[in-house]
């Protein structure tokens, strides 16, 4: 329960930071986009440590070329539903529940 509470003091501070116009000082990046991506990766690696019976993941498929991105992706969609799909299938992640992958591969955060 104590690391909920932290994730989340962190994240109703940069809330509130965001409301005053204040963040920047405090060293939280611009983008709301960054944020809610980094708190799914957290997230997930909370619940793959007190769910250890499951596998739980988070990813990115990359910068691709679809209406979300004006189609200026580096990868097509179909690259980039690989690594989701690998994860999915089970033929990537064995062992490493929690984990951050992109590009085929699991990536440090």
């Amino acid at each position: 329960m104590l690391r909920h509470a932290s994730w989340g003091l962190r994240a109703l501070r940069f809330r509130t930071e965001v409301a005053d116009h204040t963040y920047k000082k405090s060293g939280f990046p611009s983008s709301n986009y960054g944020m809610s991506k980094l708190g799914v990766i957290a997230y997930s690696r909370v619940l793959a440590r007190e769910n250890p019976d499951i596998d739980v993941f988070s990813c990115c498929p990359g910068w691709c070329q679809t209406d979300m991105s004006s189609n200026s992706g580096y990868k097509t969609a179909y690259e980039g539903s690989q690594t989701p799909f690998m994860l999915g299938q089970g033929l990537l992640g064995s062992g490493a529940s929690g984990g951050f992958f992109t590009d085929e591969h699991q990536a440090e955060w």
